[in-house]
């Protein structure tokens, strides 16, 4: 696959019930050019199989094989690590997006020239429905809002969020923290 526009990256681990939907999710986008980064972390049940199907099926899926389990944030990195694509978008594998997701983000990206850009988050939190809206992060340095959502200081997720590649190579090859984070 030539340079994609989007590199979508799904770190991999005992998602089985949720994985059909969450993969089926990204690869019916109405936007195309991504290519999808499954990045299993040693899960234990059947998504190391299904990882592997999937990739047989269709060339835009990258698969990588941690070994051993190391935890979702060292799985994004191998993720960002084999990506290619302009912008970086992440996907938990027992989420799924919108059939639009990835086009409406790379879309507001282009058009006002973002580094990042994000937009409401609908979870589940028990058996009732969450609305979390975006932190305001206007006049933040764009490295300030990536460590902070890193470090769980906003009320986000760095899911669903897309990301300008050259971003990430600042923050995790300059400034690196520890913890559950990217080390």
């Amino acid at each position: 696959m030539a340079n994609p526009k989007v590199s979508v990256i799904v770190p991999v681990y005992k998602a089985e019930v949720f994985f059909k939907e969450c993969i089926d999710s990204i690869l019916n986008q109405t936007f195309s050019d991504f290519e999808l980064i499954l990045v299993d972390d040693c899960s234990p049940d059947n998504c190391p199989q299904m990882c592997d199907d999937y990739a047989k099926n269709d060339t835009r899926i990258k698969v990588i094989h941690n070994k051993p389990n190391l935890g979702s944030v060292k799985s994004y990195k191998a993720g960002l690590d084999a990506s290619i694509g302009d912008y970086i978008i992440f996907v938990d594998s027992d989420d799924w997006i919108e059939l639009d997701t990835i086009e409406r983000l790379y879309k507001i990206a282009e058009t006002d020239k973002c580094d990042i850009v994000y937009g409401d988050l609908i979870r589940f939190e028990g058996r009732k429905l969450a609305h979390t809206k975006p932190f305001d992060t206007r006049g933040l340095e764009k490295t300030d809002i990536i460590l902070n959502l890193i470090d769980d200081n906003f009320p986000q997720f760095l899911v669903c969020r897309l990301f300008l590649s050259d971003t990430f190579s600042i923050i995790l090859y300059g400034r690196i923290i520890n913890s559950e984070k990217i080390q």
